[in-house]
């Protein structure tokens, strides 16, 4: 048994790591994202899925079960994943350890 700092019990310290891994990608894909948008006025990214699954998931997490906190959290970074691929890579960097950031020079 885990328990985070907020009260809630995890089977097992991996799946909260599991968890915060999913989370802290997330995190970093929907910033980038966000710097892509707000560069190049491409507003329309917010409309994707991913963004839409990231706003359900930030009402719902609280109330959510363990299996599917890790459920919501795997699917959300895949669906980032396939987000940045539409966008294009080259507008990214992407390094080893998962972060991610908006190549801002790319506007010029």
């Amino acid at each position: 048994m885990y328990k985070e700092l907020n009260g809630r019990e995890w089977s097992s310290e991996k799946a909260y790591l599991k968890f915060k891994e999913n989370s802290n990608k997330n995190l970093n894909y929907s910033l980038a994202i966000e710097g892509y948008a707000d560069c190049f006025g491409k507003d329309e990214v917010y409309n994707d899925i991913a963004f839409t699954k990231l706003c359900e998931f930030r009402k719902l997490k609280q109330t959510m079960s363990e299996k599917d906190l890790l459920e919501a959290s795997g699917n959300m970074s895949a669906l980032f994943d396939k987000l940045i691929q539409r966008i294009g890579e080259q507008n990214f960097t992407i390094y080893e350890n998962g972060d991610i950031n908006f190549n801002w020079s790319k506007k010029n």
